[in-house]
């Protein structure tokens, strides 16, 4: 069957047409785990793979979960302490206040 195609590379050369929605045209490649698997074994090889995947995508997910939660203490904290910088900083204008009254005060006697 010829292969029918769509558009040339920067050579000017045909380059296949791909019949897949998403990455290369490229066939797969045997590795030493999928030589000698039939139908079968391929099968339960990806079902494992695929699980193996599902409990790493658990592990990352409450790994985020905890950084998120961290992530909330922290901001929770640096409000406190930012409030409780404005207080202080409220309390040394105040007490400012009083120490130049009370050194006008003993100025005049």
């Amino acid at each position: 069957m010829p292969v029918r195609t769509h558009k040339l590379d920067e050579h000017g050369t045909p380059q296949p047409r791909s019949r897949r929605i998403f990455g290369n045209s490229n066939p797969p490649q045997e590795t030493n785990q999928t030589r000698g698997l039939d139908s079968q074994g391929l099968l339960q090889l990806q079902t494992e793979r695929m699980r193996e995947q599902d409990l790493v995508a658990v592990e990352f997910s409450a790994l985020l979960r905890r950084q998120r939660e961290m992530g909330e203490t922290i901001g929770n904290e640096l409000d406190l302490q930012n409030q409780l910088l404005t207080e202080l900083d409220q309390d040394m204008d105040r007490t400012g206040s009083k120490l130049a009254a009370a050194r006008r005060q003993a100025n005049k006697l």
